[in-house]
């Protein structure tokens, strides 16, 4: 998890999907197959913009709904599944790391509370992705 944008003024962050999108183009040379987001980015111009370059967004379709096959059906809950976890380590960040209650004056001071926190989750979530391959280590040489 990273902050990529950090303002102290009120903003639509609907803005930030392709910039965002053309970030992880430059990392890894395409375009992300899917992008999953909140509702806000589900604006006419980002949902073009996705259909333009081969990005799908997970957002609900305009329009009438359309008949479903299993299949759709359950990669789209797949994906929903996959968004609610990453909502999750948000939350988490909220609640106990205290990420919602920052009371520094200093934008300086205020970035480096914030950075330090999302610091500590990325560590919390590599030490449980490490425990789980340790322990898969240690039950297969069993």
């Amino acid at each position: 998890m990273a902050a990529d944008t950090l303002s102290r003024d009120a903003y639509n962050e609907s803005d930030d999907l392709k910039g965002q999108a053309e970030a992880y183009r430059a990392l890894f040379g395409h375009w992300p197959e899917l992008i999953q987001a909140d509702k806000i980015y589900a604006t006419n111009e980002n949902r073009k913009w996705c259909r333009e370059n081969g990005i799908r967004l997970t957002a609900t379709p305009k329009g009438r709904p359309v008949e479903k096959t299993r299949r759709k059906k359950a990669r789209e809950r797949e994906e929903y599944a996959d968004r609610n976890a990453i909502e999750g380590r948000i939350g988490n960040a909220k609640q106990v790391l205290s990420l919602n209650q920052i009371r520094a004056k200093l934008r300086e001071t205020s970035e480096s509370w914030i950075g330090a926190t999302l610091f500590v989750l990325n560590l919390s979530v590599l030490a449980q992705k490490s425990a789980l391959l340790f322990e898969q280590a240690l039950t297969t040489d069993l």
